[in-house]
């Protein structure tokens, strides 16, 4: 009987303190958007100066004024860039090239992931071994072959870096062959998991 006028008189003490003296939340970030836009439009002309989205489910391009200019559904993934887009499925053994109004430039028969650093195009093949780098007409340029399964990879103006995951990583300057490599010996596992230029 004691113990039930205890836990009665607690809970009690603690309605009465959640009710009177309750805590104060700090303050939150508040967003306002200043425009919006449906994705679904049709699109609105062309723009000098598009500007890439790529959501969950859409590819596209709009104005700096918020007008859309273009826009089509992702069938599987894309490679967007301000120049060029590739909307490809999961089994694509041709990626089809297009400019942001919806145009063909090209085809690229090969299968692998594209992608875009720094507006330079990239296809890394399906077993991670090679990766290669095509214009913006869909003409290979450069084939590396690194050696080892390419973990990360980054592009400048003129060289790219990749590493590996036996820990190599190779910087390559517009010829497949490497102008600097170096070997991780630091760690206790060799492999690279990051690299930058």
């Amino acid at each position: 009987m004691r113990k039930n006028i205890f836990l009665i008189l607690f809970f009690c003490i603690l309605l009465a303190y959640i009710i009177f003296f309750p805590h104060q939340l700090k303050k939150e970030l508040v967003f306002h958007p200043s425009w919006g836009v449906a994705v679904t439009a049709d699109a609105a002309g062309s723009d000098d100066n598009p500007v890439p989205f790529d959501f969950d489910s859409k590819l596209g391009y709009f104005s700096a004024a918020g007008r859309i200019l273009y826009s089509e559904d992702i069938t599987y993934k894309a490679a967007v860039s301000e120049d060029l887009f590739i909307n490809y499925s999961s089994v694509s053994e041709n990626l089809v090239l297009q400019h942001p109004n919806g145009d063909i430039v090209g085809l690229i028969e090969t299968e692998g992931l594209p992608f875009f650093i720094n507006d330079r195009l990239f296809v890394i093949s399906p077993d991670r071994m090679s990766v290669t780098e095509y214009n913006s007409d869909g003409l290979p340029l450069l084939n590396l072959s690194p050696g080892s399964t390419i973990i990360s990879m980054d592009a400048g103006e003129k060289n790219i870096i990749l590493g590996t995951l036996n820990g190599e990583v190779v910087v390559y300057a517009g010829k497949p062959e490497p102008v600097f490599t170096y070997f991780s010996t630091d760690s206790r596992y060799s492999v690279t998991y990051a690299c930058a230029l």
